[in-house]
């Protein structure tokens, strides 16, 4: 009995809350258009960000397939010399990721082409004079002086952690297709221009870096190989030896003439068009919906007053 009384109550409600909305039409437009507008305002003080991407494939390594033989028939006697074969077909491109996303890898990579300025101060980009621009509160570009004030640990040059962290929420992403095995790396800034500068020389650094530790590791195999071979006296065991530093010196060889070494580039970098974000229509309809439900508040709080008068 109770239920069918309320019914005719909650009819009541809604249709004067329908009515307190259209008589206050003018108030809710005035908030929609406010809103608005300052939706509009705030999107066009927003830099646009530009990206650039690469994909990438996990280069074969020649000397996967013609040592594949030699490594499984050496490799037991391999292991009681104390040495680990390098090739294989080991899939070292999990490990070259990693490295790309660790901080002693990205701290390099910035402390070597000077990029701390255009990472941690960066605010804009000069279309006409394809010049970026820099946040003086942070950075003086023309006296290359840090001015960003000092807030505890912080101070005013910022730290390799920081420009990690930042590196990697705002500039940096790099992911992997499980069924094509394909790397796409991308890589955010407000120039264009920079983004593929930096997209193309961190992926040659990753190239030349896990290059170059496979070259030392080579080269410390035959060092021990050669140490263990002066220490031996029997044939059979000289050799094992004798091919196992072939193998590596082979595979060394095979190694140095490589300039994709681990990932090689299906599609190249290139300079962006049109900008990632900000979202400017996302921003305008966000205005709009905040604007809305301002008004209709506004209004119903108006007339809610006015009742209780």
């Amino acid at each position: 009995m109770e239920n069918i009384n309320t019914l005719p109550d909650q009819d009541f409600d809604l249709k004067k809350l329908y009515l307190t909305i259209i008589k206050g039409k003018v108030l809710i437009s005035i908030s929609v258009l406010t809103f608005v507008i300052a939706a509009i305002l705030l999107s066009l003080t927003m830099a646009n960000i530009y990206k650039s991407e690469v994909l990438l494939m996990p280069a074969q390594n020649d000397d996967s397939s013609s040592f594949a033989g030699l490594s499984s028939q050496l490799g037991g006697l391999a292991s009681i010399a104390g040495v680990e074969l390098g090739g294989g077909g080991q899939d070292k491109t999990v490990y070259a990721t990693e490295v790309m996303k660790s901080r002693e890898f990205i701290n390099e990579f910035v402390a070597e082409n000077n990029l701390k300025p255009l990472i941690m101060a960066s605010s804009g980009w000069e279309l006409e004079t394809n010049t970026v621009l820099y946040d003086e509160d942070i950075y003086n570009i023309k006296s290359n002086t840090w001015t960003r004030k000092y807030d505890g640990l912080y101070k005013a040059e910022p730290s390799d952690l920081e420009v990690h962290k930042k590196f990697l929420k705002d500039n940096f992403s790099i992911s992997k297709d499980d069924n094509t095995g394909l790397i796409r790396v991308i890589m955010r800034h407000y120039s264009p221009y920079k983004a593929k500068e930096i997209l193309d020389k961190l992926v040659e650094k990753i190239n030349k870096k896990i290059k170059k530790k496979e070259i030392q590791e080579a080269d410390l195999n035959i060092s021990y190989l050669y140490k263990t071979l002066d220490k031996t006296n029997v044939e059979g065991l000289k050799s094992v030896l004798y091919a196992l530093i072939e193998k590596e010196q082979r595979s060394k060889m095979l190694i140095s003439t490589k300039s994709e070494y681990i990932f090689k580039t299906v599609d190249q970098s290139y300079v962006e068009q049109e900008p990632v974000s900000p979202n400017r229509i996302a921003v305008v309809l966000a205005g709009f919906i905040l604007g809305l439900i301002f008004g209709v508040v506004a209004s119903l709080i108006r007339y809610r007053s006015k009742d209780l008068e």
